[in-house]
């Protein structure tokens, strides 16, 4: 043994004769250089605020968010880097401490962006999106005048028009979820359950334009070659195909989105990143 080992072989036996093994130490090194263990120990000794309730020191898997008083929302600049990403730290993320003392259940990192993409046209994002306002509320009040008139001359109701009334009800219905979905994800922090729920009613009111307008076929088809047997299929039958196949579709869809298997990057962007449904 030269003696230049002697040192380090001094120094393990030294370690080992103290009780604490080498694996010991090492994943003694390890807690110690973990973030949620630095996060934690900083929050022993943080002064937390003595005026009312408060969130206290919390680690959400990616940022450490300080105690805050309630209600009132915590923000940070992002995070540097994440799976090998770097992320623009200029932006800043939010964290809202509800009015009970309790985090909100997510981080709000949409500002955080992703460096290895350009940045997105601001400009044009906003011309887009007023333009296609303006044109989902002509197309509303268009849609419900033409409801209101079937609706009030009795002399326009038959199964025709009646036809009619719910395929533009259908479009109605698609024009407002659409209006309704982007005014809340520009608007508002909604929580992941009321954003799952609009996709979904946004989906279903979309798939019901389809059936609508497969109904329309289908009584031109039967009115025109079925002529004898037109009046054998009912209105609740067109009601049944136009209004509950959609649904029927939109929550197998659904089910299949909530239970299928996920790959293990979407696993863990989703687990630290707020996904959209």
């Amino acid at each position: 043994m030269s003696s230049g080992d002697a040192p380090e072989t001094v120094d393990h036996q030294a370690e080992l004769g103290s009780g604490v093994s080498v694996e010991d130490l090492w994943s003694l090194h390890n807690l110690t250089n973990d973030p949620e263990y630095k996060c934690l120990q900083e929050g022993l000794l943080e002064a937390a605020p003595t005026d009312g309730l408060f969130c206290e020191r919390s680690w959400d898997t990616l940022l450490c968010w300080p105690a805050t008083p309630a209600g009132h929302l915590a923000s940070q600049p992002c995070f540097d880097e994440l799976n090998g990403i770097k992320y623009d730290t200029s932006q800043n993320a939010t964290r809202l401490c509800q009015v009970d003392g309790a985090w909100a259940k997510y981080t709000n990192y949409t500002l955080c962006r992703d460096l290895s993409t350009p940045p997105p046209i601001e400009a044009s994002v906003e011309v887009t999106t007023s333009i296609y306002y303006a044109g989902y509320t002509l197309s509303l009040a268009a849609l419900g005048a033409a409801v209101a008139i079937f609706l009030y001359f009795k002399d326009l109701r038959c199964l025709r028009n009646t036809i009619h009334t719910n395929l533009m009800l259908s479009y109605i219905l698609a024009d407002f979820m659409w209006i309704l979905t982007i005014t809340l994800q520009m608007s508002l922090q909604s929580e992941p359950a009321s954003c799952v729920a609009l996709v979904i009613l946004l989906h279903y009111c979309q798939m019901t334009n389809f059936f609508w307008m497969f109904v329309e076929g289908l009584y031109l088809h039967v009115l025109v070659v079925e002529t004898f047997t037109v009046e054998n299929i009912r209105l609740r039958v067109y009601v049944c195909i136009g209004w509950g196949t959609p649904m029927l579709i939109v929550l197998i869809w659904a089910l299949v989105k909530t239970f299928a298997p996920v790959s293990p990057i979407s696993a863990q962007v989703s687990k630290k990143i707020l996904p959209l449904y």
